[in-house]
């Protein structure tokens, strides 16, 4: 079994430098049907994520912020020096490089309890210490205390942004209850609103899913998942963070050999 396809622990293995070495090419969706809970068993993830800023570590003009969970992905960082890696140096880029607008990512997710949350922003930091311009309410109160329907309406709307739907069982249990059973609060509300945008987007593109990438967290199973989302591929963090960056990068995993020459076949006269 190779390294791409075991569990990664976010502190001790960076994403796999094999991430480099594809070109770029459509997504394709494998159907995948629905299951139900009782079959489902609860995935096993490996852990060792850290969340808080190390003690004494301060921010610096020049420098790049500190952010939870610091992975970049081989050869785009830099030596002690202030030089580039030798890495770097040594093996040019094979990936095909994305522009700014293909990098924008938004996270919805549904906050379970302070473990959950803290998951999630460190989720959000790897993205972006991987390239990705990342967006989570959490980090934009300004921008959500001037208006939250033009901070939601903004990832939205604006079609170049891939947007995450991070699967909880609290998430399921919000977006598919009664509304007279749901909690009148400011967060259920952004979480519904949000999820009834998405569907409806999906099913005006012909039930075809071509942004929203469903991520199951730890402690949720593929049950939880919304129907509509059923048939689409679904990740599994940190069990599948590199196939994860695959999508936000448009690569494939495993690329088909080149199509050689026909051969000559002989037909023998009868």
């Amino acid at each position: 079994m190779s390294s791409l396809e075991q569990p990664l622990s976010l502190r001790s293995n960076p994403p796999s430098a094999d991430l480099r070495h594809h070109t770029l090419s459509p997504y394709a969706c494998s159907p995948q049907g629905a299951a139900c809970c009782a079959q489902c068993h609860v995935d096993t993830f490996t852990r060792g994520i850290m969340v808080h800023k190390p003690p004494g570590a301060q921010y610096h003009p020049g420098h790049s912020p500190y952010y939870p969970g610091d992975c970049r992905l081989p050869g785009v960082g830099h030596t002690q020096t202030g030089h580039k890696s030798a890495a770097k140096e040594k093996h040019p880029p094979y990936s095909t490089l994305l522009s700014l607008e293909q990098r924008r990512v938004f996270v919805t997710y549904e906050a379970d309890n302070d473990k959950h949350v803290n998951e999630v922003i460190s989720f959000v930091a790897l993205l972006r210490h991987n390239g990705f311009d990342t967006h989570i309410d959490i980090f934009e109160q300004q921008f959500r205390s001037i208006s939250k329907i033009d901070f939601m309406e903004r990832y939205l709307s604006e079609k170049e942004y891939l947007i995450i739907i991070i699967i909880s069982p609290k998430y399921h249990d919000t977006v598919t209850a009664s509304p007279v059973s749901l909690e009148n609060d400011e967060r259920t509300f952004n979480t519904v609103y949000i999820h009834k945008q998405l569907q409806n987007e999906f099913i005006q593109n012909g039930s075809k899913n071509f942004r929203f990438i469903p991520i199951l967290f730890p402690g949720a199973r593929k049950c939880h998942i919304p129907n509509w989302l059923q048939n689409t591929n679904v990740y599994a963090w940190p069990r599948d963070r590199d196939d994860i960056l695959r999508r936000l990068m448009r690569v494939e995993k495993y690329n088909p050999p080149p199509i050689g020459e026909l051969p000559t076949i002989v037909s023998i006269p009868i």
